[in-house]
């Protein structure tokens, strides 16, 4: 894929032959045809017929695909650890108080402290990050007065606020309404310890 989009964004109409790719990657020009076919049958590229050729798009799923990889192999060469985060103080929806008071028990059982109920939310600059290959701490699901609580994820952090730093979580529901802002756990009202507002800076430090 990542072949693919070098090609094209070298190529100013945008055209790439079978014959071509197949010479970047060293393969025949049909093993080059079925890969393409690969991709656009995973939403990745996007082919329209033009003469005797194709021009060739990256779709925003393709561009996604590539976002995530770059965000891969870049967590890979730093180790994964020390990845920071900025972004600014949001307000929440008014349901973190709820839930987080529902897991408390357990999870307090796997991280050692009660946490206030509430979350902290962070908007984090160029979108919301894939947090799946951090130092992630699993907390399972249950069932309370015939309700089920999915599983969670708790990733240990360092927050940043001005000259503050405080050992929290991030907290990853199974199923959250918050696609793009960062909830924060922490044994504290973060609001009220720190008097924050909206709009205030933030780092996250992925632990």
């Amino acid at each position: 894929m990542i072949e693919v989009a070098k090609a094209i964004a070298a190529d100013s109409d945008k055209r790439l032959s079978t014959k071509r790719l197949g010479d970047l990657l060293d393969m025949s020009q049909q093993s080059a045809s079925r890969y393409l076919t690969a991709l656009e049958d995973a939403g990745w590229i996007l082919r329209k017929k033009e003469g005797r050729g194709y021009s060739i798009e990256v779709t925003d799923a393709g561009k996604q695909a590539l976002a995530k990889m770059h965000q891969d192999i870049g967590s890979y060469l730093s180790g994964g650890i020390g990845r920071t985060i900025g972004g600014q103080i949001v307000s929440g929806i008014g349901e973190g108080a709820y839930y987080v008071e529902e897991y408390a028990k357990k999870i307090c059982e796997v991280i050692g402290y009660l946490p206030y109920p509430g979350t902290l939310n962070v908007r984090a600059r160029g979108g919301k990050p894939d947090l799946s290959s951090g130092n992630v701490i699993e907390v399972t699901g249950f069932e309370s007065e015939g309700r089920t609580f999915g599983d969670v994820r708790l990733i240990p952090i360092t927050l940043g606020i001005g000259r503050h730093k405080l050992g929290c979580h991030i907290i990853v529901p199974e199923r959250t309404h918050h696609k793009v802002d960062i909830e924060i756990i922490a044994p504290q009202n973060l609001r009220d310890k720190l008097g924050l507002s909206d709009g205030d800076a933030a780092t996250i430090e992925l632990i």
